[in-house]
């Protein structure tokens, strides 16, 4: 049973009228670590984007912020655009996390 107004689900049983407390949808979207375009593919695209918005170019909202800096340091700049780069081409950095991460 899913209320149509909210997207909250819940359960209901004819036989005996039971009906289950409604709960709150999944919160969150799964996104992975320096894929800021979010194609599923850690690209040079991604490596411009964070490249841009590190010298003003490009604005970032907070769950882009998140997603750019691969290397968890206090800013997304060029260092984090550079690791992604490399990932892009096959070459890890120990400095940097391409983990899937939730978001939202």
């Amino acid at each position: 049973l899913v209320d149509k107004t909210t997207g909250r689900q819940g359960k209901y049983t004819d036989s005996k009228i039971t009906v289950e407390a409604l709960t709150e949808p999944p919160v969150g979207e799964a996104r992975m670590m320096g894929d800021v375009d979010n194609d599923k593919d850690i690209t040079s695209a991604d490596a411009l984007s964070v490249l841009r918005y590190s010298v003003g170019l490009e604005k970032y909202d907070d769950t882009l912020l998140t997603i750019a800096n691969v290397n968890k340091d206090t800013s997304v700049d060029s260092l984090d655009s550079l690791l992604i780069l490399r990932k892009s081409v096959g070459l890890n950095d120990a400095d940097a996390s391409f983990e899937t991460i939730t978001v939202g």
